[in-house]
C-alpha cells in the first residue's frame, strides 16, 4: 500500500455554509472584514505499513485531537500582564507566547504540503485512502475541479514575518482583550451560535474563543489560502518569498485597505520580522 511517509497527518473536518467573518482591530478601533467559511483542523496520525488501518486514517475527532495542543499552547501564566510591561518586554513577551504556535500550526500545513506534492509527483496509483485524502483537502480550500496544482499554492504557507505582522496588529501586542481571554490573535469574529465565543462591547458582535492559539492560527491560514480576494496573495507567494511584495495583496484583509499594508511594512521593518523567515 502506498502511504504518505510523515509523522503526522493533517485531517481537516469541513463545515458547509459560507459566511463572514470580521476582525476587530486594537490599534483602529474599528473593523475588518473578512470573507471566509467556518472551518477548522485537525491533526491526525498517518498510517503506516505496519499499521494501515482506515479508520486511523480518516477519523476526526477535534476534541481528542486538540487536548494537547492546548495543554501545550492553551494556558498562559495569568501572573504576567503584558499590558503593563514595557513596550519592549511587551514585544518581546508577545513573541514569546505567539511564535511556537505560528510554528506548530505553519509545520501541519507544510506536512499537508509535502504530502500532495509526494502524491502529484510519485510514480505509484494512488491509493483509495490517498484519494479520500485528497478530497478532504480540495473541500477544505474549496477547489472544485480538483486541480492538484491549485492545491499546492494554497498550501503553501507564507513567510512568518508577515503572520507576526498581521497578528501584532489584531491584537494590539497581545493586549486585547480577545487575545487575552479567547486565544483569538487575529480577532476572528463568530457567526455561530453554537460557538465558545466572547461578545463585543459595541453592538451584537461576538469572537470566537479558541481552545489554543494554535487553532486561532490555523483558522487565519485555512482563511488565506482559500479565500478568493486572496487570490493574488497566494499566486504571487508561488514564485516569491518577498514579505514586503506579498504584503502588497492583503488590502482586502482590511477596510484601511493601503494604510493597513503600510502597516504591515512598517510592523516588518521596524520589528526585525524577516528574521524568522530564515
Amino acid at each position: 500500500m502506498r502511504v504518505f511517509k510523515t509523522f503526522f497527518l493533517p485531517i481537516f473536518s469541513y463545515i458547509l455554509g459560507i459566511g463572514t467573518f470580521y476582525a476587530y482591530s486594537n490599534q483602529e478601533e474599528d473593523f475588518i472584514e473578512i470573507p471566509t467559511n467556518r472551518v477548522q483542523i485537525v491533526e491526525k496520525e498517518v498510517c503506516s505499513e505496519e499499521n494501515s488501518i482506515p479508520e486511523l486514517f480518516m477519523k476526526i475527532i477535534p476534541e481528542d485531537n486538540y487536548k494537547k495542543l492546548k495543554e501545550r499552547y492553551g494556558e498562559r501564566e495569568e501572573s504576567i500582564d503584558i499590558s503593563s510591561l514595557s513596550i519592549s518586554e511587551k514585544k518581546e513577551r508577545f513573541i514569546e507566547i505567539v511564535l511556537p504556535a505560528i510554528l506548530e500550526s505553519r509545520n501541519k500545513i507544510l506536512i499537508a504540503y509535502r504530502n500532495v506534492l509526494d502524491a502529484k509527483m510519485g510514480d505509484k496509483k494512488l491509493t483509495i485512502h490517498d484519494e479520500e485524502y485528497l478530497t478532504l483537502l480540495y473541500e477544505q480550500y474549496n477547489i472544485k475541479d480538483r486541480d492538484i496544482d491549485k492545491l499546492l499554492v494554497s498550501l503553501n504557507p507564507h513567510p512568518i514575518s508577515i503572520v507576526l505582522a498581521q497578528a501584532a496588529i489584531a491584537s494590539g501586542w497581545g493586549t486585547s482583550r480577545f487575545f487575552t481571554q479567547g486565544n483569538n490573535i487575529f480577532s476572528l469574529i463568530s457567526i455561530d451560535k453554537n460557538d465558545d465565543r466572547i461578545k463585543v462591547t459595541n453592538g451584537d458582535v461576538y469572537v470566537k474563543r479558541y481552545d489554543s492559539l494554535v487553532e486561532s492560527v490555523d483558522d487565519y491560514m485555512i482563511l488565506l489560502g482559500r479565500g478568493d480576494a486572496y487570490k493574488r496573495f497566494r499566486d504571487t507567494r508561488a514564485v516569491s518569498d518577498d514579505p514586503y511584495e506579498l504584503i502588497k495583496y492583503l488590502a482586502p484583509y482590511s477596510q484601511l485597505r493601503e494604510k493597513y499594508v503600510e502597516q504591515l511594512k512598517d510592523t516588518i521593518k521596524y520589528n526585525y520580522f524577516q528574521q524568522y523567515d530564515k
